[in-house]
C-alpha cells in the first residue's frame, strides 16, 4: 500500500511548568481517519475527554463510530522534549512535531 507522508516541524516554543497544551483529535475508523498525540510522559500529565459525534442509538450504524477527543497536556518537569500529532487519512499520513523547552 502506498502511503504519502507530510511532515511539518513547528518552531521551538518555551513553556513553563504548569502550562497546558490542548490538542483536538478525531478518530473515525469507518471513513479511514485516525489521529493521535505522542508525548514523553516524564514531562507531561495527560487528561482526555471524548465525545461521540452520533447519539448512542446511531453508533452501530455506518458512519456512527466517529469520536472527537480533547487531549490536554500539563507540563510537569523542566527540560527539552517534543509533542507529535499524527493524522492518518486513508494512508495519507501527516505528522506535526512541536519542540518544547519547559522552564
Amino acid at each position: 500500500m502506498f502511503r504519502k507522508l507530510i511532515a511539518r516541524m513547528m518552531h521551538d516554543s518555551i513553556i513553563k511548568r504548569g502550562d497546558k497544551l490542548t490538542y483536538r483529535i478525531t478518530q473515525h475508523g469507518s471513513v479511514g481517519l485516525w489521529e493521535k498525540v505522542d508525548f514523553d510522559e516524564r514531562y507531561f500529565d495527560c487528561d482526555t475527554e471524548s465525545n461521540y459525534k452520533c447519539p448512542p442509538e446511531r453508533r452501530d450504524m455506518p458512519g456512527g463510530d466517529g469520536i472527537d477527543m480533547t487531549v490536554v497536556l500539563t507540563a510537569k518537569k523542566r527540560g527539552r522534549t517534543e509533542v507529535t500529532k499524527t493524522s492518518d487519512f486513508r494512508g495519507e499520513i501527516s505528522v506535526e512535531k512541536t519542540k518544547l523547552s519547559i522552564i
